[in-house]
């Protein structure tokens, strides 16, 4: 875990934040490989448009957040949010945005081991943006679970892969896009992960994203400057995945509402 942390910091200490720079849809996440993927993938704005502003006056809890721009739209909406994070750097670049968008009163970042530091208190929402995948899953859901609030939600985006032949050649072949990013760190929740998920929680909603726009995909198409066309081919692969559930193996991403 020291190794983790230790990684995860010297990933956010070059990370430049700006709340100016979320104003203009831009997200802080470690590199401009990174921010090309999470601003086009049609799964990011599906959760940012679709998921987050129906969270209205809850206690929010978002864990592994990063540089915390989730945390920070909710709490805009007008949530109370406590962001949690292992890196320090992180969570000082989270609060430096708290403070320049005057949400002081409604959210802070604190450095904390969500699979091992205690944390006191019930939440309405709870948040995983893309970090249940580096967590230990059963106990992590675990936590999640007994720390919503009775009839509370949890919602996550997640990287997925439902197939045990794609998982095998991710294995095989692992792609490092990112290059702040070490090999190994990454990984796709499977079909396994996801019925521990369903088992876990009272109601729970998934919807699945990117076939053919997945990482590598859309590298190459950012690369020919067609990042508007990653969102177009990424809305289109919903509605399909949303009318035909056997092609949801090839998805690489999903986004998940479960509640307690």
């Amino acid at each position: 875990m020291k190794k983790e942390i230790k990684t995860w910091d010297e990933i956010f200490e070059g990370v430049d934040v700006s709340i100016d720079d979320l104003r203009g849809g831009g997200f802080a996440f470690p590199s401009p490989l990174s921010q090309l993927f999470e601003r086009y993938f049609y799964s990011q704005k599906f959760f940012t448009e679709k998921v987050l502003p129906g969270v209205t006056g809850k206690r929010v809890l978002c864990i592994g957040g990063g540089i915390d721009n989730v945390g920070l739209f909710l709490a805009i909406h007008g949530n109370a949010v406590l962001s949690v994070d292992i890196s320090q750097n992180a969570v000082d670049k989270t609060n430096l945005l708290v403070r320049q968008a005057n949400m002081c009163e409604r959210m802070k970042a604190v450095r904390l081991d969500w699979e091992n530091d205690a944390l006191g208190g019930e939440f309405d929402v709870i948040v995983t943006p893309w970090s249940l995948h580096h967590m230990a899953l059963k106990m992590s859901l675990d936590r999640i679970h007994d720390t919503l609030c009775k009839g509370g939600e949890y919602m996550a985006i997640e990287p997925v892969c439902l197939s045990k032949t794609l998982t095998r050649m991710h294995e095989l072949f692992p792609l490092q896009l990112d290059p702040l990013i070490p090999i190994g760190m990454e990984r796709h929740l499977s079909a396994e992960d996801l019925e521990a998920i369903e088992n876990r929680f009272n109601r729970v909603e998934v919807h699945f994203f990117e076939m053919f726009t997945r990482y590598s995909v859309s590298f190459f198409l950012f690369r020919l400057g067609l990042r508007r066309t990653v969102t177009s081919i990424g809305k289109m692969e919903h509605a399909l995945l949303e009318k035909l559930p056997f092609l949801r193996v090839l998805a690489s991403n999903m986004v998940i509402i479960a509640s307690k």
